[in-house]
């Protein structure tokens, strides 16, 4: 994770603790990062609810759901040229060939690159 997503949490979890001493004793320590002032999960469609809250109301921000910003943080990889396991990995993927297949078409054409680096080693580029 990056700096900022261990920063927000980080917050969380203070908040998180917190909420715990405030709550006379009724807080359930279920070990789930994102709670209610009880500890209890949140319903698991209130992340995308209030995403698209979000972009409903920002006019500039085309109306996609939530899960697009998976393919979006895949596809911002790609183009900053990590690499396939890597990506992989992230997307919590079985394999390479899964991300190769699903975002395969994003990768830029790299046969002019293969080429130079074959007449470079052989000392003809």
């Amino acid at each position: 994770l990056g700096a900022s997503a261990v920063s927000v949490l980080k917050r969380n979890r203070v908040k998180q603790l917190k909420q715990q001493l405030a709550s006379g004793g009724m807080y359930a320590e279920l070990d789930y990062v994102f709670t209610d002032a009880l500890g209890q999960p949140y319903d698991s469609d209130r992340a995308s609810k209030e995403f698209m809250r979000i972009v409903r109301s920002t006019p500039e921000l085309p109306s996609l759901p939530l899960h697009s910003l998976r393919h979006l943080h895949a596809s911002m990889l790609i183009a900053g040229g990590t690499h396939l396991r890597v990506i992989a990995e992230r997307l919590g993927h079985s394999s390479t060939a899964l991300t190769a297949d699903r975002y395969g078409h994003l990768f830029p054409d790299s046969q002019d690159e293969a080429a130079a680096a074959i007449d470079a080693a052989l000392g003809t580029g």
